[in-house]
């Protein structure tokens, strides 16, 4: 059964709990994203037990098998979920991972494919497509980018008219990943969902390519001097320094919610983190009273910081 990723949500778990799932495609922002989603709708329906495996080679194969045998021991539902490296074709490997999703029955089974290219001549693409659940996450054409921008906007309870989806598919630039964060940006812009056209064009004209998600993406991989760039491009460009500390906090908030990367902190980082947070409010306060004094250095200053925690892995946000 082959269905797209507009018709993920409708889909996923209303009569195919017993199912498994192969998320194939050209876009990794949507593979990561229904990843994460099918993950957390799983646990809600009983399998408590996740485990992870990167298939790259032949060999890798036979830890999934020595789990599989283990695993079986067990009456608990459980979800394994694979991601399948296939640059180079593995005949083999199709065979066996379909074997193992024939043999046990008990496990649930995530299949991941991020390529480019995908060919529905494709032994495992042809057995889940026939026996179990294909997810297509390809863009290719404008209509899909223009049915994407509608559904992630639908996500998110976003209003958009057909002009503003006009501007969005103009600046698109074959980049879904920065496509997406805009929009992720308007939850922001626009508090009562309804998306405006100008300001919309203006935050494009204005952010002389860059926009906020590359100055929080360049903080959290820990590159500096691109960090303080882009701060201070947005800054001679007039770009809203309220909804960079709106940008900024909702990250940060992220990473104390996440347990087991924030215990990695050291209690000195953990207090400076919060103060940071802390810090940001009052900015955001004094903003809004038209206390502006010094803001743009305070947040460079803040910029620093977090750009400098080793911690960070590349890409962390």
């Amino acid at each position: 059964m082959k269905i797209s990723f507009q018709e993920f949500n409708s889909f996923f778990f209303k009569k195919n709990a017993k199912k498994n799932y192969l998320l194939f495609g050209n876009e990794s922002i949507l593979i990561n994203k229904y990843k994460k989603y099918f993950k957390s709708i799983a646990i809600n329906a009983g399998f408590t037990q996740h485990f992870s495996f990167d298939l790259i080679t032949e060999d890798s194969i036979k830890n999934i098998i020595l789990e599989c045998k283990t695993l079986n021991l067990f009456n608990e539902k459980k979800l394994f979920i694979i991601n399948y490296n296939d640059k180079k074709k593995h005949i083999n490997i199709d065979n066996d991972l379909i074997k193992i999703i024939q043999t046990y029955t008990n496990i649930l089974f995530l299949l991941i494919k991020d390529q480019r290219k995908s060919s529905y001549n494709d032994k495992l693409i042809q057995f889940f497509q026939k026996n179990n659940v294909l997810i297509n996450c390809n863009i290719y054409k404008q209509d899909n980018i223009s049915s994407f921008i509608l559904f992630i906007a639908n996500q998110k309870k976003l209003i958009l008219d057909q002009k503003t989806l006009d501007l969005f598919k103009q600046y698109y630039e074959n980049n879904i990943e920065d496509l997406y964060n805009t929009l992720e940006i308007c939850t922001l812009l626009f508090p009562n969902k309804k998306v405006s056209y100008l300001k919309v064009k203006n935050t494009f004209k204005n952010s002389s390519f860059f926009m906020p998600f590359h100055w929080i993406n360049a903080i959290f991989s820990q590159n500096v001097r691109k960090t303080i760039y882009i701060l201070r491009v947005m800054q001679s460009n007039n770009i809203e320094i309220l909804l960079l500390l709106r940008i900024l906090q909702k990250h940060m908030l992220s990473i104390m919610k996440d347990v087991s990367f924030y215990k990695k902190f050291n209690n000195f980082i953990k207090k400076d983190f919060i103060k940071i947070f802390q810090q940001l409010i009052i900015i955001e306060k004094n903003i809004k009273t038209n206390d502006n004094k010094n803001t743009w250095i305070t947040l460079e200053r803040i910029s620093l910081f977090l750009a400098n925690i080793k911690i960070f892995k590349p890409g962390y946000a």
